[in-house]
């Protein structure tokens, strides 16, 4: 005997005759239904932690070309040359010497090239904004397993500018 959940609507017709009609589901449909969306919510979250590296790469590359932009912003409205420094091996960037530190996700490597005269040691380096819009230059490397972003300062113009290594294997 199959059983069903149903809704019933009756309606009276200008006639004074009723008319009903029934409509549902049998209880078969209604498991096999909750059944298929119980699987999807046991397939569902491994997919999304197969996303998340790249997630979390996008957002380190995006929050650092947002600080870059900052700094060149603020160098060209106040005048005055704006320094980023940035510590590879602690993982963070800041922008001057008592600036707020931003951290890097431990699990990011992080490598930066800036010119010869901007290396403070092995693992910091600085990046130099200048009023008249320009930089000393400089590209950020950011890695998580075989992905790879890259943040590119130009140094004649300051530009500020995000790669995405689209050659990653997914």
């Amino acid at each position: 005997m199959v059983k069903r959940v149903v809704r019933v609507i009756i309606r009276i017709l200008p006639t004074g005759r009723f008319s009903v009609h029934v409509h549902g589901f049998t209880l078969i449909e209604v498991l096999i239904s909750l059944t298929i969306l119980g699987m999807l919510t046991l397939l569902v979250p491994p997919l999304l932690l197969a996303v998340m590296p790249s997630l979390r790469l996008e957002e380190a590359t995006k929050k650092s070309s947002v600080f870059l932009r900052k700094a060149q912003n603020l160098a060209i409205t106040t005048n005055s040359e704006k320094v980023v420094t940035v510590n590879t091996k602690e993982k963070w960037f800041r922008m001057g010497e008592e600036g707020k530190s931003e951290p890097i996700s431990d699990e990011i490597s992080v490598q930066l090239t800036t010119p010869e005269s901007e290396q403070i040691d092995k693992e910091s380096a600085r990046i130099r904004f200048f009023p008249e819009g320009g930089s000393s230059g400089g590209q950020l490397v950011f890695k998580l397993y075989d992905h790879s972003n890259f943040v590119t300062v130009d140094w004649l113009t300051g530009r500020v500018r995000v790669h995405v290594d689209t050659t990653a294997q997914e």
